[in-house]
């Protein structure tokens, strides 16, 4: 077995585009899959912030009393 080095530039060049569809659709995907992560980070924020706010009234509430 030969310790070859192979020069990456020249391998992308080979490639056919098929392989660019490819890539393309994967690409897509997981934009795709990233857009529904940050959404879903998103809702979290919000749900987190709304809930320490209720926390925060139901404290002030309580002291007032």
């Amino acid at each position: 077995m030969k310790g070859e080095v192979v020069d990456m530039e020249t391998r992308r060049e080979l490639r056919g585009p098929v392989s660019d569809f490819w890539l393309a659709q994967v690409e897509m995907r997981l934009d795709k899959i990233d857009y529904v992560v940050s959404r879903l980070e998103r809702q979290l924020w919000v749900i987190g912030c709304s809930a320490a706010v209720l926390a925060l009234l139901q404290a002030a509430i309580l002291l007032t009393k």
